[in-house]
């Protein structure tokens, strides 16, 4: 009987499983991101904001987050509260309400809190191949995250590439800018 084992490939055994997990506010999307499951530069554990608007599509910074494995992740007008747990329970509030980009304005180690989950959207190794519609003031451009997917089988192997991208859409359909937010793949064995 043939079994099937995913595995990341690049995952780092003491570090949680996954990576990618995004909220969205009103011309804002915030994701996390963790060293060792995405390709690109990526220290350690971290938040990452990017804006758009009128003016484009902007990285607006990132925090550095301990590793731990989100369970909560809310953006709000002026914050991102994102939560989890590794050693113990954690949550972060992000302040992105500063031109100087976003910032740790408290980070709250209480179980209670940790234990409220919401459910949780993602655009890195466990996506979905597909789009959707950001919510933005914007009303000339549409802005579009857009995860992709390959497959490549290799031996006893299928590497599943994945992508997303975050794309500004002028009123005539076109792409006039896209900016990479994940790259990475999954090697999915099979015995």
């Amino acid at each position: 009987m043939a079994a099937a084992i995913l595995t990341l490939s690049v995952a780092n055994p003491s570090r949680a499983d996954s990576d990618g997990y995004y909220c969205v506010g009103s011309d804002y999307l915030a994701y996390q991101l963790r060293a060792g499951l995405s390709t690109g530069s990526v220290s350690g554990h971290v938040l990452r904001v990017v804006r758009f608007g009128s003016d484009g599509i902007q990285f607006a910074g990132e925090v550095v987050l301990e590793d731990f494995q989100p369970h909560k992740m809310v953006c709000g007008d002026k914050q991102v509260h994102i939560g989890g747990w590794s050693t113990r329970p954690v949550e972060y509030v992000v302040d992105i309400s500063t031109p100087s980009g976003p910032s740790i304005a408290h980070v709250v180690s209480d179980p209670q809190r940790a234990s409220q989950r919401t459910s949780l959207k993602n655009l890195g190794g466990w996506a979905r191949s597909g789009s959707e519609v950001l919510p933005s003031t914007d009303r000339s451009h549409v802005f579009q995250l857009v995860v992709h997917e390959s497959e490549e089988r290799l031996g006893g192997e299928i590497l599943h590439h994945k992508r997303s991208e975050l794309l500004m859409i002028d009123a005539d359909g076109q792409v006039v800018q896209r900016l990479a937010l994940f790259e990475g793949h999954i090697v999915e064995t099979i015995d």
